[in-house]
């Protein structure tokens, strides 16, 4: 899915099926606030992490779900 730019990390506005983000089980509106244990401050810091992976690498993010932060892998 694209995310959308949040003041504080990335809000996910569409999961396409059988991507990545729908096989981690992450939910549109879902908020990425970090990747691998850095801050996302925006949508293009975050496309340049995830460029820097090779596809089927496991990645660690945290993602806040209404209100309530937790970390996917």
């Amino acid at each position: 899915g694209q995310p959308s730019q949040n003041p504080k990390g990335c809000q996910i506005t569409r999961i396409e099926p059988g991507s990545a983000a729908d096989e981690a089980k992450l939910s549109v509106d879902d908020i990425i606030v970090s990747f691998e244990n850095n801050p996302v401050p925006d949508f293009d810091t975050l496309v340049e992490m995830i460029k820097q992976k090779k596809p089927g690498d496991k990645v660690t993010m945290e993602v806040q779900r209404l209100g309530e932060a937790g970390a996917r892998t």
